[in-house]
């Protein structure tokens, strides 16, 4: 019964370690995100910038 719970604990053990590897792995794919979003919004703001300056050259 001893080795049972040993086993079980051990098994507990790996358990948490692998949920703080995949909370880390979540923490990096929202940081991966936000760089997006934020390249996103970079762009956007540039094709603004575009199309103000098409505007200027037109008239």
């Amino acid at each position: 019964m001893i080795s049972f719970n040993v086993t079980i604990g051990s098994f507990n053990a790996t358990m948490i370690l692998f949920n703080d590897t995949m909370i880390s792995f979540n923490e990096t794919i929202n940081l991966f995100n936000e760089t997006i979003d934020s390249f996103n919004a970079t762009v956007i703001s540039f094709n603004a910038t575009m199309i103000s300056f098409n505007a200027t050259i037109v008239s």
